[in-house]
């Protein structure tokens, strides 16, 4: 009976409800088999497509975070772009540089320019900012630990060249590559590219190649000092380089010696701030507009102030410097130089390298009217270089305007922080 008092007909579904429940329900069963669908179509077309694609980026970007010192600052926006290029590139270059010690701000402005280059062709930038063993010393040692490093990687992985510049060198046309300059395919026996210049072998600005034979070399380089004490390196390690050169045939014999110009111009008939001088007589490693840069080698009394100029000027003229690649004399000078050094023989390669320094000998015996070092020359340089500076002050106002670094006081020759970053060897020859 309570039963039946407790049951209530009006809670029962009508017909019309019942209805209306049932179409309810196939809709719900529409919507899920549409969205089962989607779901299939979404999960074969990423496993098919999209997963390959995203994994073949991930593989790039794992393959450019492995490589060494890889201090480049890619932006976002080209880094995908960079590292794809990377992946179907025929050549890897890496760039190599070295800068400790006290803050020098026009080596941390020539440091820059080489980013800058590094950060345009994609190249990671390895710098030493820690000194490793005794003075210019570190730079063969640093040389043998990141080869040594890359040698651990998979082939496929690794950098095939190493690009070393000394912090005195500054990029002055970031438009041109590195792999340009390098050999043929073919000529695969050679392991080092290196200029010289009236001294001989010029050591701050080289390419090396990633392989055994590099890292038995710069093993050699770092012992001899020791193993022959009474030896006389003049120019410290950069003698230890010529010397090996000259003795050992398995090292003479992997060698190309490259113009100059190429990869180490000087600075040649111009004044401190690039501007050619009126009956200047340039040299065959003098700088040119489209040139890749300029190295401001030797313990020249005034380098930090000709430095300081010419990039000050460089800057207001990088229309003038910088020169598409095709546009320049390198095309034609690297074809018809590695033509020729793949059809002569090693002593006639010899014979031009030593003729090729008699020559340069010949041309930094220049009257003192083009001699940048001559005390004359000095101080019209130093009134040229104070000119300039009140020109960009005014124009740019007193808060803006660098102090100029002392003109006429530092003598480099006894100045520590130049011995740890210069060879030393190469100044213009002073008259």
């Amino acid at each position: 009976m309570g039963y039946q008092d407790d049951f209530n007909p009006r809670l029962s579904p009508t017909r019309g409800e019942y209805l209306i429940g049932r179409k309810f329900s196939r809709r719900i069963r529409t919507l899920i088999t549409f969205g089962l669908i989607a779901c299939s179509i979404y999960l074969f077309t990423s496993s098919t497509i999209l997963l390959p694609f995203f994994a073949r980026q991930s593989s790039v970007e794992a393959e450019c975070e492995q490589a060494p010192g890889a201090n480049t600052t890619i932006s976002d926006v080209d880094r995908r772009t960079s590292l794809v290029a990377k992946q179907i590139a025929a050549v890897k270059v890496g760039k190599v540089s070295m800068l400790y010690g006290n803050p020098s701000p026009h080596y941390e402005r020539a440091i820059q320019s080489h980013q800058v280059h590094a950060d345009r062709h994609h190249y990671p930038f390895s710098i030493l900012r820690t000194e490793l063993i005794d003075g210019i010393w570190s730079k063969p040692a640093y040389i043998m630990q990141l080869v040594m490093e890359e040698m651990q990687k998979p082939a496929e992985e690794r950098l095939e060249w190493l690009f070393w510049a000394d912090a005195d060198t500054y990029i002055v046309n970031p438009l041109i590559p590195l792999d340009v300059f390098l050999p043929p395919a073919s000529m695969d026996h050679i392991h080092m590219l290196v200029g010289n210049d009236h001294n001989g072998l010029n050591f701050g600005v080289f390419f090396i190649r990633v392989c055994s034979w590099t890292a038995m070399f710069m093993s050699d380089v770092l012992a001899l000092r020791h193993y022959q004490p009474d030896l006389k390196l003049r120019f410290n390690e950069q003698s230890a380089v010529a010397h090996l050169l000259d003795t050992t045939k398995v090292y003479s014999s992997a060698v190309a010696i490259i113009p100059q110009r190429w990869v180490n111009a000087y600075m040649g008939p111009r004044h401190w701030d690039g501007e050619l001088r009126k009956g200047g007589t340039a040299k065959s490693n003098s700088v040119i507009e489209g040139d890749l840069l300029i190295h401001f080698a030797g313990h020249s009394k005034q380098k930090k102030t000709r430095m300081s100029a010419f990039m000050n000027k460089q800057e207001e003229m990088k229309d003038v410097w910088q020169i598409e690649y095709e546009k320049t004399r390198y095309p034609k000078e690297i074809a018809n130089f590695w033509r020729r050094f793949g059809s002569s023989s090693e002593e006639e390669q010899q014979e031009s390298a030593v003729k090729e320094i008699e020559r340069k000998v010949k041309e930094v015996k220049v009257d003192k009217k083009e001699d940048r070092d001559h005390p004359e020359n000095q101080k019209e340089e130093i009134e040229r270089v104070e000119n300039a500076e009140k020109d960009r002050a005014e124009k740019e106002g007193p808060e803006s305007s660098e102090k100029p670094e002392e003109a006429s006081v530092v003598d480099e020759e006894t100045d520590p922080e130049t011995q740890d970053r210069s060879n030393g060897d190469n100044v213009d020859l002073k008259v």
